[in-house]
């Protein structure tokens, strides 16, 4: 990837990311233009059965429209915060929070390279990376003493109240993942089979350490998708990065990298209802961008990462809207519902979300470079729609949801007084 490519990848660090969109991706599948400033785009979403039987067929989805009548109208969003401290972070990738809200783990010392990260051929280990945990339940935040120091290991994009993913790559070219525990650092290898394992992201609802991943051999090029240990999806044509979940047990996300005529990203929803057939089955498809560049799947999949299962954890919200992700295409996050085949854009410009849910229904959190805004959707005719932004704080915090009451979002975002570090506030919403 080109060097202005590599540096959008973490989003407190690159706010630019907002205007940016890989050369040729400022279309909408289906080959029609869509406006980045517009809140109206034509959905065409591919469903078919089980992947590989068949061309998919084309279907015009809905269509996504602001809704403008004066009943709809955002109210004013107040946050209460809890400023937490700063803790340290290795400049570019993103600390994540526990569930419970009390701790983060961040990747400190030396950055190992996109080539590293992203799992490229010929990446060797990471010697220099570290990963700390940070108590944030109270103010100042402080390190914790972990009985099993976590070296040599990269941090992972999922967590769980148990622990949080790692990744390493091993000598040999190989790389195998495992779960650290947020409290005395010793990892339990989940995979670890001589290929290179890698992007993992935890399953909610499927017990035993529920897991999806992308896999290659150590000279291959494309990546499986991998299943609780099945292969749901063979590399080939397509390379399948960086599963993902949203509050839905029963979805998994993934962005495939297409080659040939098709060249471009797409993005997938996957069901994970048929036992060892799980992940297997394409339930919608979507094509974001033409480039097929993993740099590229790593920007859109970055808002995705945190803790699983907490949206739902948060007063019985139930199934939220879909997955939010940053669509390269219009250069702005986007829901993605697969049961309707709907992609709703979101706020112009926004680079990170995290869905809130409250009596008045589902809303997204939105980074900007204006600040945190909120952004209510709701669901008019089978359709969803977006009202009015409402500014929630001014400064450009990436939110994670929790499944703490008191606390139900960890904001992370820049320190102006140190570039290695990131301040950390505690959240709750109060709508007037």
């Amino acid at each position: 990837p080109s060097t202005t490519v590599r540096r959008v990848g973490a989003a407190v660090c690159a706010l630019t990311l907002a205007t940016w969109a890989p050369p040729g991706c400022v279309v909408d599948d289906g080959g029609e233009a869509s406006s980045a400033r517009s809140n109206r785009v034509v959905v065409r979403a591919e469903r078919d059965g089980h992947a590989g039987a068949g061309a998919p067929v084309a279907i015009d989805g809905p269509i996504a429209r602001p809704a403008t009548e004066a009943r709809t109208v955002n109210a004013r969003v107040v946050a209460a915060v809890a400023p937490l401290g700063s803790v340290p972070f290795d400049g570019q990738v993103l600390p994540l929070v526990s569930p419970d809200a009390r701790l983060v783990a961040t990747q400190v010392g030396e950055w190992p390279g996109w080539e590293a990260y992203l799992g490229e051929r010929g990446a060797g280990p990471t010697l220099r990376t570290r990963i700390e945990v940070w108590d944030v339940s109270s103010s100042p935040a402080s390190r914790t003493n972990l009985r099993s120091p976590l070296r040599g290991v990269m941090l992972g994009r999922s967590c769980d109240a148990e622990g949080f993913l790692v990744e390493e790559n091993m000598p040999d070219g190989s790389r195998r993942i495992g779960k650290a525990s947020w409290g005395t650092g010793e990892i339990r290898w989940l995979v670890q089979d001589g290929r290179v394992n890698a992007f993992g992201q935890l399953l909610e609802g499927s017990g035993g350490g529920g897991l999806a991943w992308s896999a290659r051999d150590i000279e291959g090029r494309a990546f499986d998708l991998v299943v609780n240990g099945t292969v749901a999806a063979r590399g080939g044509e397509a390379s399948y990065l960086f599963p993902m979940v949203s509050g839905e047990r029963d979805v998994l996300y993934v962005l495939a990298a297409l080659d040939g005529a098709g060249r471009g990203l797409e993005l997938q929803a996957r069901s994970l209802t048929r036992g060892r057939d799980a992940g297997s089955v394409i339930v919608a498809r979507r094509k974001l961008c033409p480039s097929n560049e993993t740099i590229v799947a790593y920007q859109a999949s970055s808002p995705a990462c945190g803790a699983v299962g907490v949206v739902a954890a948060q007063r019985d919200a139930g199934r939220p809207p879909g997955l939010l992700l940053f669509h390269p295409g219009v250069g702005r996050m986007v829901a993605f519902d697969p049961g309707r085949g709907q992609i709703l854009l979101l706020q112009d410009h926004s680079i990170a979300g995290a869905w809130a849910h409250d009596d008045g229904g589902w809303a997204a959190l939105l980074t900007t470079p204006d600040g945190l805004e909120h952004q209510r959707v709701v669901l008019r005719d089978g359709v969803w729609e977006t009202l009015p932004v409402a500014r929630s704080l001014g400064d450009a915090y990436v939110a994670r949801a929790t499944a703490d009451e008191a606390r139900p979002f960890v904001l992370i975002g820049p320190d102006p007084r140190d570039t290695r570090s990131v301040r950390v506030i505690g959240m709750e919403l109060v709508e007037e």
